[in-house]
């Protein structure tokens, strides 16, 4: 996806949770310094955004793993203790190029800063047109907590929290609990904006809390306190069909990271989707749930060992394609749902995020019947009756007085 407001980046988005898994603590084997890193088997929990599946099937609506365990490489060690602080680097930008890319920028300095809100880097005054900073960290949340980013001098930011990306325009919110893989990226930033302690500002306040303070520097420790691991497979599609890109490797979470095959799932879920649902903020009118919405439900999945293989349709034609029977084979937890992220609609020609009618719920018996629960938003038949607004002629009888 190309740069937009609060949109995925364009490299695809992926990320780690930390789901409850039996085996995440056993112990390595004893020989394991003597076998090269890369002979010895892995296993991530990865999450996937952007519109991104990992899928060995290579035509029809695009379906896959979106959230799960995948063989994985580890590409960098975990370091020993966490280091505290925040990994900043500063880059040279040319003021013509209106939505840069750091990577493909120079980098002039690299430094560790011990917390977000700080007034100085300690870095000379770069002689460069334009300038770009770059801070990344894991940040600690006690609870249920509310961050506030701003980013006064730059001309636009993005912000990335556990592989999901979004711009944002001076000011960003958010809520977290426990740990997140954060960057920081701010573009254009004058020469005497580095030494301005409104150049990167980061604020909290616990939930349902009036004031805000500044982020205890004790929250930031380093990148490298967490492994960085990439997935081995090489089967990647796009929401609209095509062939996918590969993920670029990203920070997990040590819990996250096994060397034994791991168990099978407590609960899979099948999310269908709208291959327009994939921007990551809630435009005005629209009701097509975005990745933010699937992110958030999902964090809250993060103690049980879970699966989510999603389902991209773009029409009501690539809904009557997709196979329950695929679905049912590819769902291997032992509970079995579904979650509908679409919505019914009369029209032969419906807006993003809707599909035909007749299409949707015949879709949703074909789950029930093959022995997938359709949990959300309701059953089949329920669903049918409160979207064809059928119960207000049910209850209109003298019992209700409606």
């Amino acid at each position: 996806a190309g740069h937009s407001s609060m949109t995925p980046s364009e490299t695809c988005g992926m990320s780690a949770d930390r789901p409850h898994q039996a085996d995440a603590a056993s112990s390595e084997p004893e020989t394991e310094d003597e076998i090269p890193l890369a002979a010895i088997p892995r296993w991530a929990f990865f999450k996937l955004y952007g519109g991104l599946v990992h899928s060995e099937v290579p035509h029809g609506p695009c379906a896959g793993l979106t959230h799960g365990w995948l063989e994985a490489e580890i590409i960098e060690q975990a370091s020993e203790k966490a280091q505290p602080g925040l990994l900043a680097e500063l880059f040279s930008v040319s003021p013509y190029r209106a939505r840069p890319k750091m990577d493909r920028t120079q980098l002039l300095e690299r430094s560790v800063w011990t917390s977000a809100c700080c007034t100085s880097s300690g870095w000379a005054l770069p002689d460069a047109a334009s300038l770009a900073l770059r801070l990344e960290g894991l940040l600690a949340a006690e609870g249920s907590v509310e961050f506030r980013l701003s980013a006064h001098n730059a001309k636009f930011a993005t912000l990335e929290i556990d592989g999901r990306r979004c711009e944002f325009d001076k000011h960003i919110s958010w809520m977290a609990s426990g740990m997140q893989h954060v960057k920081i990226e701010v573009f254009h930033l004058p020469n005497d904006a580095i030494l301005d302690e409104s150049t990167i500002l980061l604020m909290q306040r616990q939930a349902g809390a009036e004031d805000w303070m500044e982020v205890n520097p004790k929250s930031w420790s380093q990148p490298s306190s967490w492994p960085l691991v990439a997935p081995t497979a090489t089967a990647w599609r796009s929401s609209s069909g095509q062939t996918g890109c590969m993920p670029s490797a990203l920070r997990a979470h040590p819990s996250c990271v096994i060397s034994s095959e791991p168990a099978q799932p407590e609960l899979s879920l099948l999310m269908l989707r709208s291959c327009d649902g994939s921007q990551s903020k809630n435009l005005a009118g629209d009701m097509t749930p975005t990745d933010d919405w699937v992110a958030d439900f999902c964090s809250h999945l993060r103690k049980i060992n879970y699966e989510v293989i999603t389902v991209y349709v773009n029409s009501s034609d690539e809904l009557r394609e997709v196979s329950e029977a695929w679905d049912f084979s590819a769902l291997k937890g032992k509970i079995k749902a579904a979650m509908i992220l679409l919505w019914p609609s009369l029209s032969r020609e419906p807006r993003p995020g809707f599909v035909e009618e007749a299409s949707l719920f015949n879709f949703m018996e074909r789950l029930e019947e093959i022995g997938i629960s359709c949990s959300y938003p309701h059953s089949p038949r329920l669903y049918r009756t409160l979207a064809s607004k059928a119960w207000t002629a049910d209850l209109s009888g003298e019992e209700f007085q409606i």
